[in-house]
């Protein structure tokens, strides 16, 4: 009898845990001081929001700011170094303060786009000049084909902003309309240009440099080095502080260019001849190589490189501000509208006066062409110098626009789990870290091999964004033919159209012209990438295969399951409650739209299983701001631990059984480093940590999520 009631109130007391786990009573212990003979620095940490629905086993809780904290020295020194270099953590509700406006965006996502009119119009007539100084005056007629190209390319991607409002831009586009492999080509295609425009820009601008102070010269490299840090370390701090510090020399070199281009008009127009009078070119170089149809072409491939980081914008919609997607692209839209016609004004206008002024290229570069319009223009007054200065500021921090679009194109791509999920995460500044310092080392690696050569590095570049222009060019045609009540639909795939068959033109003359130079080396970087892209999407659909008879015997009243990927739950849940009496499910959520989003698929798959079979499960929703996961599932724990220090509880952890060591990279180790955190205050709470093993099974066809383990 007395056994019957000892097992009676046992469950009377589990009973009335389960029931407490929904309407908690806090004991605020701000000084994380222990209470009696537990650790109860923990009981603050989290709090419940209003439950509309509280018959549905599901609670929201908020994490307060210490939940994330570490509380380890080792941990904390980090924290300090962290916010001492970078600045402190951004909660998630201030992520719409960190959006740009349109003068912000303007600097930080065109200066690639718009510092290449230094070397386009030079690009083209140096290749012209192999047929001799009088070739030099086709240029013009490249030039206003170049120009009316940049037109339709900025069409085109002012109405992929409208059509794909969260960004991805010529991947999106072209993995929706022409499918996954199309897509795959242009993203891969992407990332390869955007490495090399930030090798090209600052090595371009380092040489600007050294060519003014030649006692540089020997240093070009570790100044090329210190410059992409110091560009890295600004986009660690979040794009809103980006957008601040590259806004002055983008802004500069708008400012003294413009008036540049203008004075030089003027001028040209009461000097002897007019306007349409070209002055004869003066010039010692020259060659006698026919002008062959090739050669025009190949002169019109390289002028395009001026056309370079035109698609950045489409690719960051989410980034401008606005209330809601709608504004947020007629924000950007209007960027990308005055920024093309910047580039427009500018490229003819550099282009006119090369030609106005017989101006040729110099193999050397010294002066470049646009040094010397400047030089014509104000008669190497302070003027001059400022252009010059500011031609060399927007070269250097053009490679600015790579680091705001490289970081966003491969998150989205490990969102579709195509890279690893490390490049997903958004840290303490909202920005994408891993993408960030991927791009920074990988640029660093790439002007080490070449020895920061301007010359071997511009022979790679242009062919990767050409090769994305016309991919998404031709999937903006496959998309009005599928749109349905849409207005000027025969001239919106005439325009695409167009520019798709142009830009496929000079992607072929680029990859011909350029292959023994060097452009083999992204033809066969590129499919490579689409390989590793497929190969980590294959990986990540193979399912967990668990191994429960391995698990060793559980005595516990309560199980907490970490939701640290939504793979298997139903099968982990299912084990959880054949093993213990009460079982919580706990997932941490950035924002509100990300829990309700989660709390609807739970309600639609696992709530529908434990209302009809009445598991005893419970889910919480902890809503934490910082985009932290580790210490906030471990805090939980120790939370449940602490409130109920006569209950045993139980957490339940993945770990993969003889992982490969290639698979490091592919998994953000969230179980692993929950665990190590949890083992650190074992001893202090009735808190057991037990591991469910499993492996990977073979190959699926249906897709799945990135493995978080």
């Amino acid at each position: 009898m007395a056994t019957n009631d000892s097992v009676h109130h046992h469950h009377a007391e589990s009973a009335l845990s389960q029931q407490h786990t929904r309407h908690l009573h806090f004991i605020h212990d701000h000084k994380r001081k222990p209470i009696g003979e537990v650790h109860q620095h923990h009981i603050d940490d989290f709090y419940p929001l209003p439950d509309d629905d509280p018959t549905d086993n599901i609670e929201i809780l908020q994490a307060r700011e210490h939940a994330s904290e570490p509380d380890t020295p080792l941990g904390e020194a980090g924290q300090q170094l962290r916010r001492v270099i970078f600045g402190k953590p951004i909660s998630e509700h201030m992520a719409a303060l960190e959006r740009l406006n349109p003068v912000r965006a303007l600097a930080i996502l065109s200066s690639d786009a718009l510092s290449s009119v230094a070397y386009g119009t030079e690009a083209s007539l140096a290749v012209l000049l192999a047929a001799g100084v009088g070739a030099l005056r086709i240029n013009v007629w490249i030039g206003l084909a170049i120009a009316l190209l940049m037109i339709i390319v900025g069409n085109s991607y002012r109405q992929t902003i409208f059509a794909y409002p969260r960004g991805g831009g010529s991947y999106t586009v072209a993995r929706q309309n022409l499918g996954t492999l199309p897509g795959l080509i242009a993203a891969g295609a992407l990332l390869v240009d955007y490495l090399l425009t930030v090798a090209v820009s600052v090595a371009a601008g380092i040489d600007a440099i050294a060519t003014a102070f030649p006692a540089l010269t020997p240093y070009r490299v570790p100044l090329d080095v210190a410059a992409i840090l110091i560009i890295m370390a600004v986009n660690l701090r979040g794009v809103r502080e980006a957008g601040s510090v590259f806004a002055v020399p983008t802004y500069l070199f708008l400012g003294s260019f413009g008036l540049m281009i203008i004075v030089g008009i003027i001028r040209a127009a009461f000097s002897s001849g007019g306007l349409l009078h070209a002055a004869p070119v003066v010039s010692s170089y020259g060659g006698s190589s026919p002008l062959t149809l090739m050669l025009i072409l190949t002169a019109f491939a390289s002028g395009c490189s001026a056309m370079t980081g035109v698609e950045a914008i489409s690719n960051s919609v989410p980034v401008f501000t606005g209330k809601d997607e709608q504004e947020q692209s007629r924000n950007a839209a209007r960027t990308l509208v005055v920024m093309i016609a910047i580039l427009v004004c500018f490229f003819l206008g550099t282009t006119y006066l090369a030609w106005r002024l017989g101006i040729a290229p110099n193999p050397l570069s010294n002066p470049t062409v646009t040094g010397s319009i400047a030089a014509f223009t104000f008669d190497h007054s302070i003027l001059f110098y400022l252009v010059q200065i500011a031609t060399l500021l927007i070269l250097v921090f053009a490679a600015n626009t790579s680091f705001a679009g490289f970081p966003r194109l491969t998150s989205i791509l490990a969102q579709d789990d195509f890279l690893p999920r490390f490049f997903e995460y958004r840290g303490e500044r909202l920005a994408f870290n891993t993408g960030i310092i991927v791009l920074g080392a990988l640029s660093i690696a790439v002007l080490v091999a070449f020895r920061g050569n301007v010359d071997n590095l511009i022979n790679l570049y242009a062919l990767g964004v050409f090769t994305a222009f016309t991919l998404s060019q031709t999937g903006m045609v496959r998309h009005w033919q599928k749109a349905r009540n849409v207005t000027n639909k025969a001239w919106r795939m005439f325009a695409n159209g167009l520019g798709a068959v142009i830009t496929a033109i000079v992607t072929v003359v680029i990859a011909t012209a350029k292959f023994d130079r060097g452009a083999w080396v992204v033809l066969i970087l590129v499919p490579l990438l689409v390989l590793m892209f497929l190969g980590i999407r294959r990986y990540y659909t193979r399912p967990r295969v668990y191994h429960f008879d391995q698990v060793p015997p559980i005595k516990a009243d309560m199980a907490i399951v970490p939701i640290i990927t939504p793979r298997d739950l139903r099968e982990v849940l299912n084990f959880a409650r054949s093993v213990v009496p009460h079982v919580i499910a706990v997932r941490v959520v950035n924002d509100p739209a990300e829990g309700e989003r989660f709390r609807r698929k739970w309600e639609q798959t696992i709530g529908k299983v434990i209302k009809q079979q009445h598991w005893p499960v419970q889910l919480e929703i902890v809503l934490e701001p910082y985009r932290t996961v580790v210490l906030p599932l471990a805090r939980f724990a120790e939370w449940h631990a602490e409130h109920f220090p006569n209950e045993r509880i139980v957490v339940l952890l993945p770990r993969q059984q003889n992982a490969a060591w290639w698979e490091f990279p592919l998994h953000r180790r969230i179980a692993r480093r929950v665990r190590a955190a949890l083992l650190r205050e074992k001893d202090h709470l009735r808190l057991d940590v037990v591991d469910l093993p499993y492996s990977l099974g073979p190959m699926v066809k249906k897709s799945g999520r990135g493995d978080d383990t």
